[in-house]
């Protein structure tokens, strides 16, 4: 009888954490603090940044720049490029993003134009 509750109770918990995360081990839904579209501050919305469950586009006029994945934890980031379009980043590399103040901050993007602040 224990054996059988103990395993009950830690197939119930494998599933609601399953359920729980995405494929990156984020949590998903309004927890995500990265979704949406980001207008890069001081660009007249010509340089956005769209983020979704798990991956991210860059765009200067509809014309990509870079795209890829990224993980976080709470508020900060590492998005990882694995398509270079227009954009001076080769695939692979990473930048830091961090949520301050309900704003989106890259800072240490191998693409010059990626870094900087955005704004929902």
């Amino acid at each position: 009888m224990k054996k059988t509750v103990f395993f009950g109770l830690l197939v119930i918990l494998l599933v609601f954490g399953f359920l729980g995360c995405d494929t990156n081990g984020n949590n998903n839904g309004n927890d995500n603090p990265f979704l949406g579209t980001w207008i890069q501050d001081g660009s007249g919305g010509a340089v956005k940044v769209v983020v979704n469950d798990s991956a991210w586009v860059a765009s200067d006029n509809n014309i990509t720049y870079n795209s890829g994945t990224y993980n976080y934890t709470g508020t900060t980031g590492i998005f990882t490029v694995t398509y270079k379009g227009n954009g001076s980043a080769e695939v692979g590399s990473t930048g830091s993003v961090e949520i301050q103040s309900g704003k989106m901050v890259f800072t240490a993007f191998t693409d010059p134009n990626m870094n900087g602040t955005y704004s929902k």
